[in-house]
């Protein structure tokens, strides 16, 4: 599995492209089973909507990369489907 060499090789990070590629959450979470824990892992999530960003970001993995964010209004947004109370509005 290419997750696992990634980890074994010790990279510092990997990014895991959903918006361009036919991972689903579940693929998502068994890649990052297979990398672990020493290496910084970001979900290019598929859009900025907010489930896809509180599903991704409930994988487990270090961040997200939002795609299409061109107003200061939707970054906002993103930040507060991001966020735990009472910074955000992500649920506990």
């Amino acid at each position: 599995e290419v997750s696992e060499l990634v980890a074994a090789i010790g990279y510092d990070w990997v990014m895991i492209d959903m918006e361009h590629s036919t991972l689903d959450l579940r693929a998502v979470q068994g890649l990052l089973q297979a990398i672990g824990q020493g290496c910084e892992t970001i979900v290019r999530v598929p859009s900025a909507e907010e489930e896809w960003i509180k599903r991704v970001l409930d994988t487990g993995c270090s961040g997200i990369m939002v795609p299409q964010v061109n107003t200061a209004e939707l970054a906002a947004q993103v930040v507060q489907w991001s966020k735990y109370p009472p910074q955000g509005g992500r649920s506990v």
